[in-house]
């Protein structure tokens, strides 16, 4: 069994557990691994409300989620990770600093 290591930039794919859908119901964008069983998401069509839809919630919202068992106790949601294939020849852009800030708007 492989490893999960996820990295800025995966997909991350979500099946709620208990929403009544038992299939990968969602998506987001990983922005960070904080390596311990969670990761931070960017993800559209949610809720920043935990009792509003996390999967149809009608907001963008930044998302702690997890993908095993962790120390903070967040639900497990994410059931697996997806590494795009970008075309070489572009530089990346800089992750999001540690405050948060976008690099290259500063917001």
């Amino acid at each position: 069994m492989e490893t999960l290591h996820p990295e800025p930039g995966d997909i991350a794919y979500f099946d709620f557990p208990s929403d009544g859908v038992d299939r990968i119901s969602h998506v987001g964008i990983v922005i960070e691994d904080n390596e311990d069983g969670t990761v931070w998401c960017i993800e559209g069509n949610t809720s920043s409300n935990k009792k509003g839809s996390q999967r149809n919630g009608g907001e963008a919202c930044k998302q702690l989620r997890a993908f095993k068992k962790n120390k903070a106790g967040v639900m497990v949601s994410i059931v697996g990770f997806g590494r795009p294939k970008f075309k070489s020849g572009g530089a990346a852009k800089p992750a999001a600093t540690a405050t948060g800030a976008c690099p290259t708007c500063g917001k």
